[in-house]
């Protein structure tokens, strides 16, 4: 776990890492990346300390200004979010950033509480799966990979761990 405190609000004072990551593979989970300043520095970090490989994950990719070049220019693997930010056309090139639709567990969800049934059974591992999808991401999908309409790599990997824990 990587330990952030703020000096003033968008400024970064210091990062301290907690427990070892030395031979293992990292992921970051987060809940917006805009500029991935914070982001990038934080896989880096986890780098130096020993990470085979790093990961992120985050509910919103605003990707403004130098984030893209920062992720190219990083140590990630792969950068996971949902779609519920549009993608520009730059950052959908990425062949590091990788979205997912929330669209499934979004209409799922609101099909379960109009009807009464149970929002926990949406997250059982036989249901997990069919509500993870890709998001059709504007131009050439050459460099995307899909695994039973889950992407493959950090997101595929999750969802490969939730069905072998039934």
């Amino acid at each position: 776990m990587i330990i952030k405190q703020r000096a003033a609000p968008g400024v970064v004072g210091s990062t301290d890492l907690v427990g070892t990551v030395d031979g293992c593979d990292a992921i970051i989970v987060d809940d917006i990346i805009d500029t991935a300043g914070t982001l990038c520095a934080a896989a880096n970090e986890l780098m130096t300390f020993g990470a085979r490989r790093v990961f992120a994950f985050a509910t919103h990719g605003l990707f403004n200004g130098p984030a893209v070049q920062r992720i190219n220019d990083s140590m990630l693997v792969e950068v996971v979010v949902a779609n519920t930010v549009p993608l520009s056309e730059k950052t959908a090139q990425c062949k590091k950033i990788k979205q997912l639709s929330v669209g499934k567990l979004l209409s799922e969800t609101i099909s379960r509480v109009h009807s009464g049934d149970s929002l926990s059974e949406m997250f059982k591992a036989e249901h997990a799966k069919s509500l993870l999808a890709s998001a059709p991401l504007p131009g050439p999908s050459s460099h995307r990979r899909s695994i039973g309409g889950i992407e493959e790599g950090a997101a595929g990997a999750i969802s490969k761990q939730v069905q072998s824990a039934t």
